[in-house]
């Protein structure tokens, strides 16, 4: 009986340390990457890549992870029957993900035109018109 619960849990098991590894592995390098181009970002005097770098953080980190995850399915010993909704989910989460990242981009294009039309100077009806 349990010969057979162990046949059946192999395949889950391996599949399941497989993901875990990779995931993490991806989400230690985008800790790592992450800190270089915030160090780098810093360094600039323009501050328009310090807003790329804050505002696309954390949608990169669903990002990477969601594709790996879907490099990595067709090597896993699953079966069609748990690769195929799997492979739907994962690519459903990347499409959120990525519409999410496009999302937090726009605030790119916010910081450049509060930067660019400031309303902390004497004549800023101009420049409220424009936010607004």
């Amino acid at each position: 009986m349990l010969e057979k619960l162990y046949e059946l849990m192999t395949p889950w098991l391996i599949s399941g340390g497989i993901l875990a590894a990779v995931v993490f592995g991806v989400l230690v390098g985008h800790r790592l990457v992450y800190r270089l181009l915030e160090g780098l970002a810093a360094r600039t005097p323009g501050s328009l890549d310090n807003s790329f770098v804050r505002c696309g953080r954390k949608p990169v980190k669903m990002i990477l992870p969601l594709l790996a995850v879907v490099v990595i399915l067709p090597t896993l010993p699953l079966t069609g029957a748990v690769l195929g909704p799997l492979r739907h989910i994962v690519g459903l989460g990347l499409i959120a993900a990525t519409a999410w990242l496009c999302v937090s981009l726009l605030s790119v294009l916010d910081d450049a035109v509060a930067r660019k039309f400031r309303i902390d100077i004497r004549d800023k009806l101009s420049a409220r018109r424009v936010q607004t």
